[in-house]
This record gives structure tokens, C-alpha cells and sequence, in this order.
């Protein structure tokens, strides 16, 4: 996997975040996904919520790297 590959040399940057999402969630957000689609992202207390017309897909972002504070 790439990130595998190059976390290592990410350590240099304090302010790099990398988030990831399941291939479940994109899936699933996918389905969403059409030419002229309005769409509507909440997000409080890390939890994502997506919506699009009357259809929700609820998404949990993954921490790969946080940022070094």
C-alpha cells in the first residue's frame, strides 16, 4: 500500500494530517455520487455524516498520522 511505502518520510512534517476511509464507506458514498448532485457533509465529534437528496451515508475517518502538536 502506498502509505506503507512513505509514512516514514512524513515524520519531518508537524503539520501533515492523513486520513483514510474505509473501502466500505467510499463504497458506499460512491453510490451517492451523480452529475448534478447537491451535497451536504456534517461533521461534529470526528463522525461524518454525508447526504445527498434524502439518502445518508455516515463515514468514519481513519487517522493514519495526526498532526504533531
Amino acid at each position: 500500500m502506498w502509505w506503507e511505502k512513505i509514512k516514514n518520510s512524513t515524520t519531518r512534517f508537524d503539520n501533515l494530517q492523513i486520513i483514510n476511509f474505509s473501502e466500505k464507506d467510499t463504497s458506499e458514498l460512491a453510490k451517492l455520487a451523480s452529475r448534478s448532485m447537491n451535497l451536504q457533509v456534517n461533521i461534529q465529534d470526528g463522525d461524518v455524516m454525508v447526504s445527498v437528496d434524502d439518502s445518508i451515508v455516515y463515514v468514519t475517518p481513519i487517522k493514519w498520522k495526526n498532526t504533531d502538536q
